[in-house]
């Protein structure tokens, strides 16, 4: 299966670093890593860092073969869906998914590209969807056609920043148990930025938490998620718990840090 290694990233903006020497652990085909953290952590840099977006030291390689020597169309190229997933209002929601599926191919379309539209579509629920604008879309519709968008080109490595922040509860889970299936039957590698800890509790393999551009824990989310760390990172005083079916969630006992300024 997949393994991406990230070592020593680093973005500054100016004279500003905003990820600090970053390296994170293996993340390898089959697994769901959140990455977890405050607003202002440095989670959605780290993407754009790892993509290419953002210069700086580092290296990121999938398989042993550093990223920035492959081509874009490289099936090892991880796919990032960013939390604004804004797209030309005018296409409906098969053509967007369509385009993104093709990754700038030729024009034409084949059965089977088609084929893939929508299957995708109804494999997220939403090929009711298909021939809407998406400039119609709520925000929580715009953000499944972003899902979409990313699935249809069957990547290694999905990296996904707040996929179901504009999602209600069911669709939240529904989605957490897709990426999960996904990881576990096709060896797909998913990293997710999530601020809910215990959804991130519930689907991932392992978490990472970043704080202030730097890497303050990483491993198993009941080993890391500890009332010490949530109490350095986020402020607040919690504990861990495990309801009666064994699945492990997070109380808030009310104490919360005032936050400075």
């Amino acid at each position: 299966m997949v393994t991406m290694m990230v070592e020593g990233l680093e973005v500054a903006y100016g004279r500003r670093p905003i990820l600090r020497g970053v390296t994170l652990p293996a993340l390898r085909g089959g697994q769901i890593t959140a990455l977890l953290g405050p607003n202002a952590a440095g989670k959605s840099t780290l993407f754009r860092r790892i993509v290419g977006q953002l210069s700086g030291p580092g290296t990121v390689a999938v398989d042993g073969r550093a990223l920035r020597d492959l081509s874009p169309q490289d099936a090892a190229q991880p796919c990032y869906l960013p939390q604004d997933t804004s797209a030309n209002a005018v296409l409906t929601v098969f053509e967007a998914v369509l385009l993104a599926g093709k990754q700038g191919g030729s024009w034409s379309v084949t059965d089977a590209e088609a084929d893939a539209v929508t299957r995708t579509l109804m494999m997220l629920e939403i090929e009711d969807l298909a021939g809407r604008g998406l400039g119609e879309l709520s925000g929580g519709q715009r953000q499944m056609v972003g899902l979409a968008q990313a699935l249809v080109r069957n990547p290694r490595i999905l990296l996904l920043d707040e996929p179901t922040s504009a999602l209600d509860l069911q669709r939240q889970v529904e989605v957490l148990h897709l990426l999960r299936d996904l990881a576990e039957r096709d060896g797909l590698c998913v990293v997710v930025a999530i601020h809910d800890l215990n959804q991130a509790l519930r689907f991932a393999d392992q978490v990472v938490v970043l704080s202030h551009g730097s890497i303050v824990a990483s491993g198993a989310p009941t080993d890391v998620l500890t009332p010490a760390l949530l109490q350095e990172v986020y402020g607040v005083e919690a504990r861990l718990e495990t309801c009666s079916r064994g699945v492990p969630f997070l109380t808030v006992d009310g104490s919360v840090r005032r936050r400075r300024g």
